[in-house]
């Protein structure tokens, strides 16, 4: 529920931002290697958190842009963003 937490509040947020926040929820939840994301035990939280967040912009959960400064930003795809929403909606229920 990283993308729900964190982009509920804000629509975009900037690199620096969100590999900090993701790095706190992946230490706090201690999760460790994930073989598919070609993440590795000896990565720090910040080395893995910026994996993740490659990966989910190169598979397209996530899209970036540099603002008028050159700054990274993160925002969820559209796709993202309804499946949350979607999945928010049934929690409700």
């Amino acid at each position: 529920m990283f993308f729900a937490e964190t982009f509920l509040q804000q629509i975009a947020m900037s690199s620096e931002n969100i590999h900090n926040r993701l790095s706190d929820f992946l230490e706090q939840r201690d999760v460790e290697v994930d073989e598919e994301s070609e993440i590795v035990f000896s990565d720090t939280y910040e080395a893995r958190a910026k994996k993740y967040i490659q990966k989910w912009a190169d598979v397209g959960f996530l899209t970036n842009y540099q603002n008028e400064t050159g700054e990274i930003f993160y925002e969820l795809s559209s796709h993202s963003s309804k499946t949350i929403d979607w999945l928010l909606n049934l929690k409700k229920e």
